[in-house]
């Protein structure tokens, strides 16, 4: 019985949709689904045989049915695909929306909604097994399944940006080498984990010493487990302060700007750090520094974000005394 009035309730072709062309078939329809009504109206659920949600909600969409395919077929149409009136394309937007990330926050919501609606990229997910169906739209672009490509050209201008303009080692504080310890395990075990790499690259990254180098109290005290952390060699973590002081020496420059900067500062990292030579089998150092740059940058413009708003705030102060009622509400707050 359930399994009729699903297909009835979700009908996606002439065959099962309701219509009067046929019309000992439609009064077939149309009595089974009073029948169903009916059987849900007299259920009792449990001991008690109380009124569960259920009944309330087949109850509803079954008569809402009854009454837009009478309607809609006497006014003249020929048949009612119920499968319109269901929430599957409401559904197919949230399958699509955790495509890329299963439990997003607020904000990347928002953000995928928006390249979702401009893209009207309505598609169900079928890659990951999804059990939604397409309708009979047009799709008018693939767009979150086609990936970013950059221009791998870079501007010769740019890329004669002296190395020298970067900060000295000694420039960096005890605090931001703890800091930046810790950032690069993260970075380097995020590459262990994602990347193929053999025993002679861990070896040449990585160490058990969690005692050296002296930066890696941080990390230490971070560590409530052990071995729970990924702890960097000596080595490896003195390029990468030497890769964090030309960052910060870039991040007041025009390179900061362009399009495709982390290919940039991947490439002048590798021009500085040329004399630290790593095994090539698995690219080691370059999936390094390239997983580097990308949180890096990451963390950049977060607090390039954050100056720029207390920028705008700064301008903004003593706006609202230019008017009576605002300035007065600003001024009682202040009373205690």
């Amino acid at each position: 019985m359930c399994n009729h009035w699903f297909d009835l309730m979700s009908s996606r072709h002439p065959v099962l949709a309701l219509s009067k062309l046929n019309p000992a078939k439609h009064k077939e329809a149309i009595d089974f689904l009073k029948s169903v009504m009916s059987i849900f109206k007299s259920l009792k659920i449990g001991e008690r045989g109380d009124w569960k949600p259920v009944q309330t909600g087949v109850v509803m969409a079954t008569a809402s049915v009854l009454d837009i395919q009478e309607e809609l077929l006497d006014a003249g149409h020929q048949f009612l695909l119920t499968s319109r009136l269901t929430q599957d394309c409401l559904e197919n937007l949230f399958s699509v929306v955790r495509l890329k990330n299963p439990v997003p926050s607020p904000l990347a919501f928002t953000c995928a909604l928006k390249i979702i609606s401009i893209a009207q990229f309505m598609k169900p997910s079928h890659e990951n097994h999804g059990s939604y169906q397409s309708d009979d739209r047009d799709f008018a672009v693939d767009f979150l399944s086609q990936p970013v490509k950059l221009p791998a050209s870079h501007d010769p201008e740019l890329m004669e940006v002296e190395i020298s303009e970067a900060k000295s080692v000694e420039e960096l504080s005890k605090a931001e080498l703890n800091s930046l310890y810790y950032l690069v395990g993260y970075c380097l075990h995020s590459v262990i984990k994602n990347e193929t790499l053999c025993d002679t690259c861990l070896q040449d990254m990585s160490t058990t010493d969690s005692t050296s180098p002296a930066s890696s109290t941080l990390t230490s005290l971070k560590e409530f487990k052990k071995d729970s952390l990924q702890h960097v060699s000596d080595r490896t973590f003195s390029m990468m302060v030497k890769v964090e002081a030309m960052f910060q020496g870039f991040s007041e420059s025009t390179l900061m700007t362009e399009q495709n900067l982390k290919g940039i500062l991947v490439q002048k990292a590798e021009e500085l750090t040329h004399d630290d030579v790593y095994s090539t089998c698995h690219n080691i150092k370059q999936k390094l520094l390239a997983k580097y740059f990308n949180v890096r940058l990451q963390i950049f413009c977060k607090q390039l974000r954050i100056k720029r708003k207390q920028v705008i705030e700064k301008s903004r102060a003593g706006g609202e005394l230019g008017s009576r009622s605002t300035a007065m509400r600003k001024l009682v707050k202040g009373v205690k």
